[in-house]
């Protein structure tokens, strides 16, 4: 089972994955922010928001730790069971304790309740990612079943948001559509992880074991939501509609971005555990140092290309209404970087070797730092504090998991980086050279994106880079067969 599956191919079903998670919403969200408008996309962001604290809480962080212990025992069908049993039982209950306090938080939080029917669509999506049970598909490394799920049910949304969302009245509408797509694709999830792992809730005295493990990664899930989400929140509370629309729009340019790079990451999780329960350390510390070149020979150029474009991409996305917030994800860019490793060395390294403790500690600071400032930053500079806090919190975390990591890897192959900056600097050159010809937005985007691909190529060719020719052996390998 650990060899049967390509990690090469699970991370091109992943990217194709997070590419579709970037295709639809490039086609929805320009005719969706512009019909909602900034102040309805405000309303359903900050409920969104509130939902995503809910959901922390009833999938209490059973997914990453299911996914490292169940990557080392998924040869063992006796043991998998049992597992998997154990866990969707304590996931029962705190899924019980999430609708309570949700509940309470409606009743008793006055604007929480002006936005109750938003919120109680929006926590159907609570009850399907327990029941749901994604990890069984991810301990397997089904990924090729994950990415069509996700494109079908994602593409059936997109058609629905285009006949019915009409206008900013239609904000419920979209809301129903959204979790449609999200919510449809666990409810399939419970019938296909059947042939992997039976459906069945187990809750006895051997649960206990995995409590104390599974709690402290809810405590790094709580924190990480915190940081990353109290930035909507507070601005929900602090400032208008019209700039919480506006940041949740930048952010999700953002988070677009960094998931589909992290994708790398994801796919080669459960690969990494099994590694170390077989204690092959040689393959563990190869992937690591192939996977560490891949995230720099991805990223630079990606984050370099964002900031360069980034008044083009509000735009297209968005329209004029949302130009405001090119300061605010030329911010972003620069924590993307951090953002991408501060996961490298949380999720290849720290959670693997089971010591999510040092994550914790690393989430905890900057959920902290990032509510602080942004409290202080907020009133007075509006989403440019809230980028910073942002960038801020991402740089703690890299910080410490870097740290913390140290004494689980090998050191780590920096080959190619020379490679990858000259590259960079290219696709700058090329994105300020395209911007002076005044030859319309949508083309000069178009241009500069293709252009920036076909350079950035060029010079790891010409460097001969590893994975410039990786790709060009790939290629003469297709043609010839």
């Amino acid at each position: 089972m650990g060899k049967g599956k390509s990690i090469k191919t699970n991370a091109i079903l992943n990217i194709i994955k997070q590419c579709s998670n970037i295709l639809i919403p490039l086609i929805t969200y320009p005719y969706i922010t512009r019909v909602l408008g900034a102040a309805s996309l405000g309303r359903y962001s900050f409920s969104d928001s509130i939902v995503q604290y809910a959901i922390i809480i009833a999938t209490l962080g059973v997914s990453g730790y299911a996914i490292r212990e169940g990557a080392r025992i998924r040869d063992d069908k006796q043991k998998i069971t049992t597992l998997a049993s154990e866990l969707l039982g304590i996931n029962i209950c705190s899924l019980l304790l999430s609708s309570i306090l949700l509940a309470l938080s409606i009743l008793f939080v006055d604007r929480v309740r002006q936005e109750t029917i938003i919120i109680s669509i929006l926590s159907l999506n609570m009850v399907t990612a327990v029941l749901g049970r994604d990890w069984v598909n991810s301990i397997y490394e089904d990924y090729l079943y994950i990415t069509m799920r996700y494109i079908i049910f994602q593409c059936i949304a997109l058609v629905g948001m285009f006949i019915f969302v009409k206008g900013p009245s239609d904000v419920y509408l979209y809301t129903c559509i959204v979790v449609f797509g999200n919510s449809g694709a666990q409810i399939a999830n419970i019938f296909h992880t059947n042939k992997y792992v039976p459906l069945r809730i187990k809750i006895s005295k051997d649960s206990l074991k995995h409590i104390c493990p599974i709690l402290f990664m809810f405590s790094i899930s709580v924190a990480s939501i915190i940081y990353i989400n109290s930035d909507v929140t507070i601005l929900g509370f602090l400032r208008t509609d019209q700039e919480t629309g506006t940041y949740y729009m930048v952010g999700k340019v953002y988070t677009i971005l960094k998931t589909l790079i992290n994708a790398v990451i994801t796919v080669s999780v459960p690969r990494i555990s099994y590694y170390l329960g077989k204690n092959d350390m040689d393959n563990y510390n190869n992937l690591l140092s192939n996977l560490r070149k891949y995230l720099f020979a991805i990223l630079i150029p990606s984050i370099v290309g964002l900031f360069m474009l980034s008044e083009n991409v509000l735009w297209i996305i968005g329209g004029a209404e949302y130009i405001d917030g090119k300061g605010a994800l030329q911010i972003l860019c620069f924590a993307m970087l951090f953002a991408v490793f501060g996961c490298f060395y949380a999720q290849a390294i720290l959670i693997p070797n089971r010591k999510e403790k040092v994550f914790f500690y690393a989430t905890i600071a900057s959920a902290i730092v990032n509510v602080v400032i942004n409290y202080l930053l907020v009133p007075y500079i509006g989403i440019l504090g809230t980028a910073c806090t942002t960038a801020l919190s991402e740089i703690i975390v890299v910080i410490v998991c870097m740290r913390g990591s140290r004494e689980n890897h090998d050191k780590l192959d920096n080959a190619g980086l020379v490679d990858v900056a000259l590259g960079t600097v290219m696709i700058a050159l090329l994105c300020a050279f395209v911007k002076l010809l005044n030859i319309g937005l949508f083309l000069e985007t178009a241009i500069s994106i293709i252009g920036s691909v076909i350079v950035y190529f060029a010079v790891l060719a010409l460097r001969k880079n590893f994975i410039a020719l990786e790709v060009i052996n790939k290629i003469k390998g297709f043609h010839n067969r």
